[in-house]
């Protein structure tokens, strides 16, 4: 079979894809699986920088579409995978050789590819194919060769978990083997409610099952993230999508699309309404979000999240004035100070012509303008940035974010949010989705620093 000639620098700018981790491309191999049918899946890393895949689907006969950039199999149950990327960025990314062995009711095929090899012009595309009789059951097998730093066993462990919990539930298993460690993963279990609302809405004109409840005290949340979105076998992402203003610490939601809704290319995302999504499990679950909301912050809480959305918007604000009245030759960094330290009360921002909503930031939806908000999490990073909900979320598991929060120190935090957010602008860079339309990178990271420096001449000073 041919096939169409790929430059070395294409391969190398999959290779290098800031996007891309470990996780990411388990899922898209483990997506291949699944809609071939398997039922169990076994993720192995016997050493030596081994990763191994094997499942028991119906296999194929023709591996090369596993490894032609665009093309696809065809199974009647594609019900996640589509756009026939998965399996070989996943494969570049790791890099090295991979070794792919399918078996079908046609036969056994043998394929090998030497990435390296390929991008260096020293071989062809691939370099073997072999058919031989079938020996065995149905399945298909992938080894690489990774040329990766392992991943972090425990971390995978429960990041998989969490992806695959409706498929776990639906009887698939996944087995993660990590030298003489072998575990097999749970789904997550939906937490003790005082309250539950289990309902088939509509949104844009499509069904969407909405399950919500308000966390009795005492328990976890296990959707610390967010809302569970979820497709098939698999959480789409979790966020706070729909949620608006209201905190949603002690909420458990999970949404479930159906096969209408579109996805996006590594399934990590929605294609189209979201913005229609959102408004809908807004507006049905608008009375339980409200209590959760009540019950879980405090007013002088919710005062000060909004006063940190505000200040750091206006300040981000002003960074983009400030850069679009710069000559051309200036050689300015952009940075600016933050806005006062006073303790100003306001009111919440719920209208899309507040700063931190369209103007400001790029992807925006009615009714959810930018808001900082907190949530419990058993790991130690400080927040992330919730891109469909517009908020940032600070982890108060986190001791000192805890004691920052609690103490209501805005100069602390700041940094902190700051941080955040420049991380995002820079992970969003390299998939050419800025999330500040006319502020970039380098003055968010110099504001970054710029801050971080201010707080610690302040604790000097203290």
């Amino acid at each position: 079979m041919g096939f169409i000639p790929v430059e070395p620098a294409y391969l190398y700018s999959i290779r290098r894809q800031a996007s891309y981790t470990w996780k990411k491309i388990i899922c898209e191999l483990i997506d291949n699986s699944f809609d071939a049918q398997a039922n169990n899946v076994s993720l192995e890393f016997p050493g030596g920088g081994v990763f191994r895949i094997v499942d028991d689907g119906i296999g194929t006969s023709d591996l090369m579409r596993l490894i032609t950039l665009g093309k696809r199999y065809e199974h009647e149950s594609n019900n996640v995978g589509k756009y026939g990327v998965g399996c070989k960025h996943a494969l570049i990314w790791l890099w090295g050789v991979s070794k792919l062995e399918s078996e079908c009711k046609s036969g056994r095929t043998v394929l090998e590819v030497n990435w390296p090899m390929i991008a260096s012009g020293e071989t062809s595309y691939p370099t073997s194919v072999v058919n031989v009789p079938m020996k065995g059951k149905t399945g298909t097998r992938i080894e690489c060769r990774a040329d990766r730093t392992s991943p972090k066993w425990q971390q995978l462990v429960e990041d998989l978990s969490a992806t695959y919990s409706p498929g776990i539930e639906s009887g698939k298993n996944i087995r993660l083997k990590y030298r003489d460690n072998c575990e097999k993963l749970f789904s997550v279990s939906w937490p003790k409610t005082t309250e539950e609302i289990d309902d088939v809405i509509e949104a844009a004109g499509r069904p969407i099952r909405v399950r919500m409840g308000i966390i009795e005290d005492g328990h976890d949340n296990p959707y610390e993230r967010g809302f569970s979105f979820e497709r098939d076998y698999r959480v789409i992402k979790q966020s706070l999508l729909g949620a608006n203003g209201f905190s949603a610490n002690r909420v458990a939601a999970r949404i479930t699309l159906g096969k209408e809704w579109e996805l996006s290319t590594n399934k990590d995302d929605f294609c189209e309404f979201e913005e229609e999504l959102a408004e809908a499990i807004h507006d049905h679950c608008y009375d339980l979000l409200k209590r959760a909301s009540d019950q879980a912050t405090t007013y002088e809480e919710s005062q000060f999240n909004q006063e940190l959305a505000y200040d750091v918007m206006a300040t981000i604000g002003a960074m983009k004035t400030r850069r679009e009245k710069r000559e051309p030759s200036s050689q300015e960094t952009g940075t600016v100070e933050p806005a006062s330290t006073g303790r100003k009360r306001r009111t919440a921002m719920q209208s899309t012509d507040n700063p931190g909503s369209v103007e400001d930031i790029e992807r925006s939806v009615p009714k959810r303008g930018f808001q900082v908000d907190t949530y419990h999490a058993k790991n130690t990073q400080m927040g992330f940035y919730d891109e469909s909900a517009n908020r940032v979320r600070l982890n108060v598991s986190n001791k000192w974010v805890a004691d920052m929060h609690k103490e209501q120190n805005k100069n602390a935090l700041w940094p902190v949010i700051y941080g955040i957010l420049a991380q995002h602008q820079i992970a969003m860079d390299s998939e050419r989705r800025p999330l500040f339309k006319s502020i970039e990178s380098r003055d968010m990271s110099t504001l970054w620093g710029t801050l971080v420096a201010n707080r610690a001449e302040s604790e000097v000073m203290a």
